[in-house]
């Protein structure tokens, strides 16, 4: 859908990783097999593979490396273990560490193809700002794992094991399928499997809801004095989703996190909690609410593939790339439970519409955000040209996505608006998007703004909503 070609990655198992990644961040942020030029004299050139996928969101870049190696078969387990883990673990992360060194030292020689024609699409954050999260994909040991284990065949996670202490048997003696601290000299480096891909990629797919969980895993795991162990990193996963904070005085207050009790010196995850979170009235309600947020996913897709340039009135009068990108990574930025509730404010506005009358809502997902979204129904009388239609919606859209920035001026960090035909479902022939500012003016836009102000909000209606994480459990 995209107007830059994508690489659909090479082997079977990148290209299920680009998959993943293009549901989990959606296909403007999720790169597979981007490229870095070494020739920097020339545009063009034999370009060198830089990871095996790529996202990049504000300032987060994830970085994935996929290592696919038989495991071994002789008849020392610790041998076994070792050399697999130095082969698809250590070289991955290897690989990581040199593309994480080359977005930062040279940030405008990375290209979607090897003959360096198509350079990436999506600005990168100066080194200074940039997060980097570091993934190794390491398949292959899932499988004997659970010969050994039964379980799922997630790799254990055990923060006591650092660096050499996974493959040097002449200094160390190994556990086999355990993971640790990969190199915590270059920076921390997340390990998943083949089973825990799935599970983690499938119960955090959205770049926010991710981002928090490795920031928190990475947090607890280097966390100086503590001692963790799990069975595996779905059991992991599922101690943080079954855990919200309740301290109202906590800056984590209502999200998930790694309880940790005082005084206590570590956290211990036995085998199951996978198993047993999956099949809970909690996950189970959760899981079915979620359905419909899925349909603010499809939105961004679409509004991406319809604001492209040629398009009528996208944005204004800027069609770039880089324009639709920012207002599209505000709108991807909300986390599921968000999504979930905009999903159905904008279909409830929907069904509700009829075909000769318009309707406005206003509407925040989550009060942290700072942004605000505004959807529009117009209808479209008869006998009036597309053109005609589409640039006075647009102007509509635009009036009152700025008469809400006065409204809010100073509560308002971003508006993001949305409009479309007036009818219900089957009268939708196309979209407009815009977004602005909310914390500045610029030149005659605070006259204008007043002036929508006063003739577009004189009956507002106001009304509140809340939204659990998983309704019918308490």
């Amino acid at each position: 859908m995209s107007e830059f070609r994508k690489n659909p990655g090479g082997t079977a198992a990148e290209q299920y990783l680009a998959r993943l990644g293009e549901r989990s961040f959606l296909t403007l942020w999720s790169y597979a097999s981007p490229f870095r030029n070494q020739n920097a004299s020339t545009q063009g050139g034999d370009g060198k593979e830089l990871c095996d996928l790529l996202v990049v969101f504000n300032h987060h870049v994830i970085i994935f490396s996929s290592k696919h190696c038989q495991y071994p078969t002789t008849a020392d387990p610790i041998l076994n273990w070792s050399r697999w883990y130095k082969r698809a673990v250590a070289a991955g992360a290897d690989q990581l560490y040199g593309a994480e060194r080359w977005l930062k030292q040279h940030p405008n020689r990375v290209y979607l193809d090897k003959d360096c024609q198509h350079p990436f699409p999506v600005p990168l954050p100066a080194a200074a700002n940039m997060k980097v999260h570091r993934i190794v994909v390491a398949h292959g040991a899932s499988g004997p794992c659970q010969a050994e284990f039964g379980g799922t065949g997630s790799l254990m996670l055990d923060n006591q094991v650092v660096g050499p202490a996974h493959y040097d048997t002449q200094r160390f003696k190994p556990e086999p399928f355990t993971v640790g601290l990969v190199d915590p000299a270059k920076g921390y480096v997340h390990v998943f499997d083949d089973a825990s891909l799935a599970a983690v990629m499938g119960m955090l797919d959205t770049i926010t809801d991710f981002v928090e969980y490795l920031e928190k895993k990475e947090a607890l795991l280097v966390h100086q004095g503590l001692k963790i162990w799990a069975a595996g990193e779905d059991d992991f996963v599922a101690h943080y989703l079954h855990s919200t904070d309740q301290d109202e005085d906590s800056p984590t207050f209502g999200q998930h996190f790694f309880p940790v009790s005082p005084g206590y010196e570590g956290v211990s995850i036995e085998e199951g909690y996978w198993r047993d979170f999956i099949r809970s009235p909690y996950y189970q309600s959760k899981h079915a609410a979620d359905k419909g947020s899925y349909t603010w996913d499809e939105l961004i897709e679409h509004l991406y593939t319809n604001t492209a340039p040629g398009k009528a009135h996208p944005l204004s009068t800027d069609t770039s790339f880089a324009s639709r990108e920012a207002g599209l990574r505000l709108m991807a930025q909300e986390p599921r439970l968000s999504r979930r509730m905009l999903a159905k404010a904008f279909r409830q506005m929907i069904e509700q519409s009829q075909p000769g009358q318009y309707r406005v809502k206003h509407t925040s997902a989550t009060e942290d955000t700072g942004v605000q979204y505004l959807f529009l129904l117009l209808p479209h009388a008869e006998g009036v040209p597309e053109a005609d239609y589409r640039a006075e919606r647009f102007k509509a859209l635009r009036a009152y996505c700025l008469a809400v920035k006065f409204r809010n001026f100073g509560n308002t960090r971003k508006l993001v608006g949305v409009a479309a035909e007036a009818g219900g479902f089957d009268a939708i022939k196309s979209f407009d998007l815009t977004y602005l500012d909310g914390a500045v003016w610029y030149v005659d836009e605070q006259k204008e703004a007043e002036v929508a102000h006063s003739l577009l909000f004189r009956n507002a209606v106001a009304s509140t909503y809340h939204e659990d994480e998983s309704p019918e459990v308490e």
